[in-house]
C-alpha cells in the first residue's frame, strides 16, 4: 500500500487542507514545521483514516463530531486505487466519493491484514 494523498476537509485545526504524497514521484516524505503547525494532527488524521476516529478525540474542537471528515487515496501493490473518506461514528464510517458507506473489508485489502 502507498498513501497517495491525505485530505483534511474537517479535522483538528484543518479545514479543506490536502497533503499530496504522489506529485513528485518520491518514495519517502518528511513533514516538518514549526510548533503547532499541525504535524501531530496530520499523523493522527492518517491513523484515524486507516483505523477509525476514536470515540473520544481531541480533534473535534474546531469541527464538531458530526462534521469531522478525513479523506485519502491509497494505491495497492497491483496498481488499484481506493479513494475514500472516513467520518466519526460507530458503523458505516468508511465512505466512497459520493458519501455512501463502503464495507470495511475493502479498506482491509489495502492494509494487508494489519488490524
Amino acid at each position: 500500500m502507498k498513501i497517495l494523498n491525505l485530505n483534511l476537509p474537517a479535522f483538528g485545526c484543518f479545514t479543506d487542507f490536502e497533503l499530496d504524497f504522489n506529485g513528485d514521484g518520491a518514495n519517502f516524505h518528511l513533514l516538518y514545521g514549526r510548533n503547532e503547525a499541525g504535524k501531530s494532527t496530520s499523523l493522527r488524521a492518517l491513523v484515524d483514516l486507516l483505523y477509525g476516529i476514536p470515540q473520544q478525540t481531541r480533534d473535534n474542537w474546531l469541527h464538531d463530531n458530526e462534521r469531522l471528515r478525513i479523506g485519502g487515496t491509497l494505491s495497492g501493490p497491483d496498481g488499484s486505487r481506493l479513494d475514500f473518506a472516513r467520518r466519526k461514528g460507530r458503523r458505516d464510517t468508511i465512505l466512497d466519493g459520493d458519501g455512501n458507506p463502503i464495507p470495511d473489508a475493502i479498506l482491509g485489502q489495502y492494509l494487508g491484514g494489519i488490524p
